[in-house]
């Protein structure tokens, strides 16, 4: 009876756990921005939500440097302390002191250090000299000396190169890797693969919205004219294209003016992060690649 009852116990405890699990896995979070710039200042925001934005919702304010974060019915409002406060105060006399030790400028100091480089030149010059005289430096070569004629040396350097480049060439037949890629099957396959994985990150995120207004112009109006027609033919050609993106564009005649506002947003999960490791590692070639590597091991050995 007590052991159906553990057993019991330790079934729940792991059915909560793996619950547990997939609502982390599968709860949706958010990340926004939102962002401005004036002719007076630039203003930027973050904000990020998970579950809900009741539950947990964090922003910071690029502008003032203020962070706020919600916790269910918690709040957490960090003040900015002010770097004043924290700066540790210099002594007036200190200063007044560098200014006097320092004084000297850069010519008096290398004056100054010369005579002590003379005298240590002065000394090693009593020590006593240890120069060698020409005559004996060359007196190797008079009395008869051989010196290797240089065409010798460049027949050996040849004779040494040849068993090199065959070292090259051999090691080239024995590389493994090579092998794969010369395999037309194997390596269908893996760009398969490759391919297959690159789709995947496409899936990792939803965009929730990406709104853009700027209102902007120069001096020349046929500068503006032009831009504002390409803008438009873009923007009819690619409407309907993209859900949720929405770009508007007000062109100023005369001024020079450069000014936008906008907000994005994006929708993903722990799940859909880890979406491509999941087919990266349930859709390779794990067959082909090991039938290969049993195959290329007898020509690593062989070096055929």
């Amino acid at each position: 009876m007590i052991w159906t009852i553990l057993l019991y116990t330790a079934l729940i405890i792991a059915g909560l756990f793996l619950l547990l699990i997939l609502i982390l896995l599968l709860s949706p979070f958010y990340i926004g921005t939102e962002f401005s710039r004036t002719e007076e200042n630039i203003t930027g925001e973050v904000r990020f939500w998970w579950l809900n934005k009741r539950f947990l919702n964090v922003a910071y304010d690029f502008t003032s440097k203020n962070l706020a974060a919600k916790l269910l019915w918690f709040h957490i409002m960090p003040k900015n302390e002010d770097d004043s406060e924290h700066k540790i105060p210099m002594p007036e006399n200190l200063s007044a002191e560098k200014v006097k030790t320092d004084s000297k400028t850069p010519e008096e100091h290398r004056i100054a250090a010369e005579p002590s480089v003379r005298d240590d030149i002065e000394d090693e010059g009593d020590a006593g000299s240890t120069e060698v005289p020409l005559e004996d430096s060359f007196s190797g070569r008079e009395k008869g000396d051989s010196v290797k004629p240089e065409p010798e040396l460049k027949k050996e350097k040849m004779e040494e190169a040849t068993p090199k480049r065959v070292g090259i060439i051999d090691k080239l037949k024995r590389n493994r890797a090579l092998f794969f890629l010369r395999d037309g099957k194997w390596r269908g396959k893996v760009t398969k693969w490759l391919v297959r994985v690159l789709r995947s990150f496409f899936h990792i995120v939803a965009f929730d919205r990406f709104q853009m207004r700027i209102k902007a112009g120069v001096e020349d109006p046929s500068v503006v004219g032009l831009i504002y027609g390409f803008f438009q033919a873009v923007q009819h050609g690619l409407s309907g294209q993209f859900q949720n993106v929405r770009i508007d564009f007000e062109p100023v005649f005369m001024d020079n003016l450069f000014q936008f506002e906008g907000a994005t947003g994006i929708r993903s999960s722990i799940g859909k992060l880890l979406f491509p490791v999941i087919v990266a590692l349930f859709t390779f070639p794990y067959l082909t690649t090991l039938w290969l590597w049993w195959k290329s091991r007898k020509i690593v050995k062989s070096g055929v």
